[in-house]
């Protein structure tokens, strides 16, 4: 995952880009941009305690944006849109575009000693593996705040 972020100038709020790969076994894959806008947390009596920072917590935009493009690494010239790029969100703390897929692909062996099971992956992850020029933005009380480009790998 790569990210980039941008913070107000106040810093009052910051709105964070993510470009990302995720999979759960060979079931579920999926490549995308995701956008989040956050404001800083309040300090615990813990945090307190122990002299530690407060954070960051999300909070709501007016807008919130993600914007990128997928390609393969087989053909890096051949390039489309996110599916749902760009996506705007009102009143929402956090807005994504994904390329996903769920079900599985089994490679099977046949040999002198019978069939083995030698692999599996879900379907995108042989088709599309890499996310370009990933971009978010947020509007919250009239400042616009963009961050990006972020790309996977």
């Amino acid at each position: 995952m790569t990210k980039a972020e941008t913070i107000a100038p106040d810093g009052s709020w910051k709105v964070v880009v993510e470009a990302f790969k995720t999979s759960v076994l060979f079931f579920y894959s999926a490549i995308g941009v995701t956008t989040h806008v956050y404001v800083p947390a309040t300090q615990s009596w813990w945090d307190k305690l122990w002299g530690l920072s407060p954070g960051w917590s999300e909070a709501n935009a007016d807008s919130v944006a993600a914007a990128g493009l997928m390609s393969s690494s087989q053909f890096p010239i051949a390039q489309a849109p996110l599916p749902g790029s760009p996506n705007v969100r009102r009143n929402d703390s956090s807005a994504d575009c994904r390329a996903w897929a769920v079900g599985a692909s089994v490679t099977f062996e046949f040999g002198a000693d019978g069939v083995s099971v030698v692999g599996g992956s879900a379907g995108i992850q042989t088709i599309v593996d890499v996310v370009r020029n990933g971009t978010g933005s947020a509007v919250r009380s009239g400042l616009t705040l963009s961050a990006g480009p972020v790309s996977w790998p």
